[in-house]
């Protein structure tokens, strides 16, 4: 229904105005390219099944590295659970379990949130 990262304003960093008029939000986006680190996530969304509607917060402040070059920054609802991970571009090395979403089991990924 609505996310926003930081207070950037680039396009895919927040749901566009129209959409959230309406009460959805981009379903995927990715944002490539230097941008600013974000202290924040805020997020709103709905379980379809039920109607319920949960939205979350994140300080991210104290949670990502000083330097995201290498990484990007991934978020994903599950239920009423929202997730945050940092994906790193190398590879997961053999000695890294796996974690985090399904598409990124090659790369290293680290949980930022919960």
């Amino acid at each position: 229904m609505d996310y926003r990262y930081g207070d950037s304003n680039a396009a895919g960093a927040r749901n566009p105005d129209f959409l959230v008029k309406e009460g959805r939000s981009l379903q995927r986006i990715s944002v490539s390219g230097p941008m600013k680190r974000g202290d924040s996530l805020y997020v709103k969304w709905q379980i379809l099944a039920d109607g319920s509607v949960h939205q979350d917060t994140v300080d991210l402040s104290k949670r990502l590295p000083s330097d995201l070059t290498d990484w990007k920054v991934y978020f994903v609802v599950n239920g009423p659970q929202l997730y945050v991970y940092l994906v790193s571009r190398a590879p997961r090395p053999g000695d890294f379990p796996p974690n985090g979403p399904r598409t990124y089991r090659d790369r290293k990924v680290l949980t930022v949130y919960p």
